[in-house]
């Protein structure tokens, strides 16, 4: 993988602290899972929601990071804030 295959990481205002270059090449070069058809059709339903201005984004956040990607407050990997 190369800085070309992450386009747009540079662009985000982290400051690194979301994922370190390292961390960021690992997530990239790892192929998850197809998402059970029901998960798709949540996502596909709250991605719309947001598209019309029916949603709220850090809802859509939140949904892709329990529900598609499994974390939660109880792992201590997931802690929702303002």
């Amino acid at each position: 993988m190369n800085r070309a295959e992450i386009t747009g990481w540079d662009r985000l205002r982290h400051g690194g602290l979301l994922l370190d270059p390292q961390r960021l090449r690992e997530v990239a070069d790892h192929e998850p899972d197809a998402l059970p058809s029901y998960r798709e059709f949540e996502l596909r339903r709250e991605v719309t929601r947001v598209l019309d201005g029916d949603g709220d984004a850090s809802a859509i956040a939140a949904f892709v990071l329990e529900k598609i990607c499994g974390l939660s407050v109880e792992t201590g990997t997931w802690l929702r804030g303002s």
